[in-house]
């Protein structure tokens, strides 16, 4: 790279239009030469993302994405209709920004990818570490929460909370590497607590991000934590469904209080 020097009388010192001066002054702003210049040249290595290697890497972070999420809806056995669905709307979303022949190029790759890794997911061949190996590797950070909510919005997108499928996420969410805490955030603005919703197996523990590996110790910590968390929204929210769902969450969390004593 080259850079330019130049030393000018304060009162003529002319426009800089793109590194060169513009020597068209005018009556009440006149211009002159360059009182003293030179150019020095130097090495400069950016090692931070450009504009279009960052777009590159969100696009195939997202193509990644669906991957993960094919796992999750298929973590119970089968691709529900409105899985599915959830799916096709969410690259619908991210495509409606996109204009011209880079949203048909896009428009493809997505739908290519989705046969694949159902076609995948069906064979038993879906590796959730390898593809998130690929993701982390892009280094797209608000990439992989948006792979994360759209997992979560997969898995409640048939009406019911499964075990299984709660199980694919946090092992999705362990392998990025994501924040617990912000995952459990997305968590528990996407779980639904209605009996009808929860699948035979859909543990209080798994309701409460609780992990049961465990010790007693750190399960009393947490149920701490979400106790505050959920009493908090209890006493702040109207009456309606999400104060149902916070003293839903409360009575749980007592529950588990009780069986964690012995």
């Amino acid at each position: 790279m080259t850079i330019a020097l130049r030393l000018y009388d304060a009162r003529r010192v002319p426009t800089i239009v793109l590194g060169t001066p513009d020597m068209n002054g005018t009556a009440t702003h006149p211009v002159s030469p360059a009182l003293w210049s030179t150019y020095l040249d130097f090495d400069f290595e950016f090692e931070g993302k450009g504009y279009v290697e960052a777009v590159e890497h969100g696009d195939e972070s997202r193509k990644l994405a669906i991957g993960l999420a094919v796992a999750v809806a298929m973590a119970d056995g089968s691709l529900d209709d409105r899985e599915g669905e959830t799916i096709q709307a969410w690259m619908r979303r991210y495509l409606a920004g996109i204009r011209g022949p880079e949203h048909d190029r896009l428009k493809g790759e997505f739908n290519a990818a989705l046969e694949s890794f159902f076609a995948d997911a069906e064979a038993g061949q879906v590796s959730l570490s390898a593809i998130a190996e690929k993701i982390k590797a892009l280094d797209d950070r608000a990439s992989q929460y948006e792979a994360i909510e759209l997992c979560y919005n997969v898995m409640a997108a048939d009406g019911h909370i499964d075990p299984e499928e709660l199980s694919t996420i946090k092992s999705i969410a362990d392998a990025l590497g994501l924040d617990p805490a912000e995952v459990q955030r997305i968590h528990d603005s996407k779980i639904t607590l209605s009996a009808a919703t929860l699948s035979v197996g859909a543990t209080d523990e798994s309701l409460l991000g609780i992990d049961p590996d465990w010790d007693l110790a750190k399960k009393r910590r947490h149920l701490t934590q979400e106790f505050q968390k959920w009493n908090n929204r209890l006493n702040t929210l109207p009456a309606g469904p999400e104060r149902d769902k916070a003293q839903s969450m409360l009575d749980r969390i007592g529950n588990l209080r009780d069986r964690y004593k012995t």
